[in-house]
Parts: structure tokens; C-alpha cells; sequence
């Protein structure tokens, strides 16, 4: 809802709900703009070595989870 005055509007109000997909969407929108000038930077890691990263972590994850169980 967009109240005015003398025509012009001055503010707005919206459910919570409608709020926090806002929210949302701007984060994401402020996340997309960030990755964005990192790729303009050259700052950007092949995909092999992103998953060859998850991988580790992963691995090392079990690792300690077994040590912690076994």
C-alpha cells in the first residue's frame, strides 16, 4: 500500500511476509553485484578446482567425524 501526500507518494506499507522476500531479493541482487566485480577482477576459481576444494573438505569432515566415533 503506498500512502500519499498531495499526491505524491511518501510511503509504503507491506505485510511482513512481502518484507522479507524483499529482503531477500536484495541480498541476493548485493551478492550477485559483489561476485560480479570479482569476475571484473579476474579474482574467479576454475570449476575442476572448486569441487576438488569441496571434495577435500569433505573428505577431511568424515575423517574427523570417524575419529570422533571410531
Amino acid at each position: 500500500m503506498v500512502i500519499t501526500q498531495n499526491g505524491e507518494a511518501k510511503m509504503v506499507v507491506m505485510g511482513v511476509e512481502e518484507y522479507d522476500r524483499l529482503h531477500s531479493a536484495l541480498a541476493l541482487l548485493k551478492i550477485l553485484q559483489h561476485s560480479e566485480a570479482e569476475v571484473k577482477r579476474g579474482r574467479t576459481v576454475p570449476q575442476e578446482e572448486v569441487f576438488r576444494r569441496i571434495e577435500v573438505i569433505i573428505d577431511e569432515s568424515k575423517r574427523e567425524r570417524s575419529k570422533r566415533n571410531g
